[in-house]
């Protein structure tokens, strides 16, 4: 058995599902969350879609195929009526269920997220904070609580006069009052003088680190530190700008593009800066600092994964960890060439060459694991020669430039990057791009591309069936839908249909769907 979460946006919950993978269908999956959530027409349990791990489930695959494990979330897309009906049965079910707050069953759970319950002290804090309906005190209330005001109340009673413990108890009342005030003002003064103290432990230090730089500038002028003139030594050759040779026909060869490949896919402004540097030199490649591979040993990665990720991050930190958290490393063979390419200088060009194409198969199928499948060896090989239209000085550097920029786009996972070295797509997909770059524009103006695009071409120039589904949901969208699909595709490298099914899961509201992906 597999236990299975299926969360859906709108309304939001979620459905703890136990199932038996073998044998069963994605419809089987789907009729089970229909039972559950109150959905009864079959029509309706064919056409609503899930989705896990960013593709959409068809109805006739197996559920043994996606290697289903424990807490597996799966996401569950519907349409307007049967959001509105699956509102309808779990308001009813809550409001007839004994506890409203956890609808439990056999075998599933479902637990709107609002009426989830907290834990034991949240709930003591709130049942402190907010305590049960108490009528507040009305003033003569307020007035009988004063000791004074008591007595006066008291004094026409006889017996007031003539009890023996009344003025021994005012008089006990007035030396307690007195007291607490006494306590209060101590405590006043305790808080100050702690705080005082506090300050001056935490600003101590650094007045006396300021004080010796007071007594010691002419030092620290004269005497730059020995890693100063270590770094302007390594990087005097290199103050001259780097321009390799970029073919004429293939404007994507050669030197990166860092608008593209950097600025718009939220990485940090550390690869901009490394590949837009005067000093950038791509012989670097290779140099780690011990200290920083220890480091990344000591946050749980593979030391020879951690290695490699450093040599081809120019040793930066940041990047290699990037590396690493998209398991591109996790391919055995990817470190295998990586270490023939670093630690065996002494061999031959043609060997490196020979290596850097086996090394560029191996990312392509991480960057495409199933959707290039009939990318050959072939194509590889011709894409690689073509990229490679560099003087011959430059061939090396430029091979391993290239070979980062590869690893960048693995860990991307997007169709519509580099395409220098991805020139597969579509035609009825590079056709639309120039159109979508210029709905990007600021104060652009334009209409539907997509449903201009079936009106000129046809539905029969879109080849593929689930490519023509999604023109089709596309051209129904407004200025604002447009716009958010443009940028998800031009700006982030999202297919349209992932960029789809964002809005959808930001019912279809783009600002919403722009901070989901935020």
């Amino acid at each position: 058995m597999v236990r299975l979460i299926i969360s859906l946006h709108n309304p939001k919950f979620t459905i703890e599902l136990e199932i038996l993978p073998d044998d069963k269908t994605v419809l089987d999956l789907k009729a089970a969350i229909a039972e559950k959530v109150g959905i009864s027409s079959q029509n309706d349990i064919t056409n609503f879609k899930l989705v896990f791990s960013g593709k959409i489930l068809k109805n006739e695959q197996k559920l043994q195929d996606f290697r289903l494990k424990d807490n597996s979330t799966i996401a569950f897309i519907v349409s307007q009526n049967i959001r509105q009906n699956i509102s309808a049965h779990l308001n009813l079910n809550e409001n007839s269920s004994p506890n409203p707050r956890n609808i439990n069953s056999d075998d599933s759970q479902i637990v709107p997220p609002q009426n989830r319950p907290s834990n034991s002290s949240a709930s003591q804090q709130n049942y402190i904070q907010q305590p049960p309906a108490v009528e507040p005190p009305t003033q003569p209330q307020i007035n009988t609580q004063n000791p004074p005001t008591q007595n006066s109340h008291f004094q026409p009673n006889p017996e007031f006069s003539q009890s023996p413990h009344i003025p021994a108890f005012s008089q006990q009342t007035s030396q307690m009052q007195q007291q607490t005030s006494q306590v209060q003002q101590q405590t006043s003064q305790m808080q100050q003088q702690t705080s005082e103290m506090q300050q001056q432990q935490h600003y101590a230090p650094y007045q006396q680190q300021a004080s010796q730089m007071q007594q010691q500038p002419s030092q620290m002028q004269q005497q730059p530190s020995q890693m100063h003139q270590q770094q302007q030594q390594q990087y005097a050759p290199y103050q001259q700008p780097y321009l390799p040779s970029v073919s004429q026909t293939n404007p994507y060869c050669g030197y990166p593009q860092p608008s593209r490949l950097f600025g718009n896919y939220g990485y940090p402004s550390l690869l901009q800066n490394i590949y837009s540097s005067p000093a950038f030199n791509p012989s670097l490649m290779g140099m780690y600092n011990e200290s920083d591979l220890q480091e990344l040993v000591r946050r749980g990665y593979n030391e020879r994964e951690a290695r490699n990720a450093l040599r081809l991050a120019f040793g930066k930190i940041l990047l290699a960890e990037l590396y690493l958290q998209k398991g591109i490393f996790s391919n055995p063979n990817i470190n295998l060439r990586v270490e023939e390419l670093f630690d065996h200088p002494e061999y031959p060009q043609e060997r490196r060459n020979q290596i850097l194409k086996e090394l560029l198969a191996d990312c392509v199928k991480i960057a495409y694991p199933g959707h290039n499948r009939f990318m050959t060896e072939s194509l590889i090989e011709e894409k690689y020669s073509h990229l490679r239209q560099v003087q011959d000085e430059t061939l090396r550097t430029q091979q391993q430039l290239n070979l980062a920029l590869l690893m960048q786009q693995a860990s991307m996972s997007s169709n519509f990057q580099q395409p220098s070295l991805f020139s597969n797509m579509p035609p009825y997909v590079a056709e639309m791009l120039p159109v979508l770059k210029s709905i990007c524009q600021p104060n652009s103006v334009f209409g539907n591309p997509w449903k201009q695009y079936i009106e000129a071409r046809g539905e029969q120039a879109i080849t593929n069936p689930d490519d023509l589904t999604d023109y089709k949901v596309a051209s129904t969208m407004n200025t604002e839908q447009i716009r958010f699909l443009a940028e998800c595709i031009v700006k982030m490298g999202i297919p349209l249909k992932s960029a789809l099914f964002y809005l959808e899961s930001g019912g279809n509201d783009p600002f919403v769907a722009r901070q989901n992906l935020m």
